[in-house]
Parts: C-alpha cells; sequence; structure tokens
C-alpha cells in the first residue's frame, strides 16, 4: 500500500491497512492505466486499495498483445489469400491467350 500527502509525494506503508482505515474511507478515485483504485480517507490521504490489480494488469495486457496479433495475422491471411487468387487469374488468362 501506498500513501500519498497532500503535496502529491508518495511514501511506502505497511502493506496491509492499519485498523480504523476503512472506518475513514471517505471515497474512491479509479486509476484506469494502470489498473487500480486510490481510496481518499476522511483525513485527505489517499491510500492505493488493495486487490488483484497486478494481475488484472497482466492479463489486460496479455489480452491486448493477443488481439494485436490476431489482427496482424487476418491481414496477412487476407494479403496472401489476394494474392494468391491474383496469380490464379493471371495462370487462367495467359492459358487462354495461348490455347
Amino acid at each position: 500500500m501506498t500513501d500519498r500527502d497532500s503535496s502529491g509525494l508518495t511514501t511506502s506503508s505497511n502493506p496491509t491497512a492499519p485498523p480504523g482505515t476503512l472506518d475513514q474511507l471517505a471515497g474512491h478515485e479509479p486509476s484506469y492505466i494502470p489498473l487500480g483504485f486510490e481510496c481518499l480517507l476522511e483525513d485527505g490521504r489517499i491510500v492505493a486499495a488493495d486487490g488483484p490489480y497486478s494481475v488484472l494488469n497482466l492479463l489486460t495486457a496479455a489480452f491486448t498483445l493477443a488481439a494485436v496479433l490476431s489482427l496482424l495475422v487476418v491481414g496477412f491471411l487476407d494479403e496472401y489469400r489476394v494474392r494468391a487468387e491474383m496469380k490464379a487469374g493471371s495462370v487462367a488468362v495467359r492459358g487462354k491467350l495461348s490455347g
């Protein structure tokens, strides 16, 4: 868990929340990149929420990489198909001209 003071500086703290932290919770703020939540306490401190965010960030990166690679493979296969059709079409045209 990390604490950020009012100046925005991040300081490390105990990985487990101190007793009474949930009683001081005033709100939360999501972080989309990287995925996570920051909890706003009544005294103005911001504490990073504990959770499986590192696993979720890793899975998000893996799915993004898989999606990009899939798009590249589809593009290459489409180009290969078009070139094969053009090659087959040019062979058929040559056969008609020579016959």
